[in-house]
């Protein structure tokens, strides 16, 4: 899943109650769920553990690349 917002991390509106509630509910039906949302300079967000899966990547956004990078948490970590 992607999303904007999610809770505990980024809330501006529901979405984030909705994107943190449905993973929890797919994970008990059986389904393997991996939810993906931006790294915001946020307390929140910063301290959880991460670990970098892609380094470096180049995301088009409007006539430039912007520089970004891919890290993975683990459910429980944070």
């Amino acid at each position: 899943m992607v999303t904007p917002e999610a809770l505990p991390f980024a809330k501006s509106g529901e979405l984030a109650d909705f994107s943190a509630g449905l993973p929890k509910y797919l994970v008990a039906l059986g389904i393997d769920v991996a939810l993906v949302m931006p790294r915001y300079r946020m307390p929140e967000i910063e301290s959880v553990a991460t670990e970098t899966v892609i380094p470096e990547l180049a995301v088009p956004l409007g006539g430039a690349k912007v520089k970004a990078s891919v890290a993975r948490a683990e459910q429980g970590h944070f």
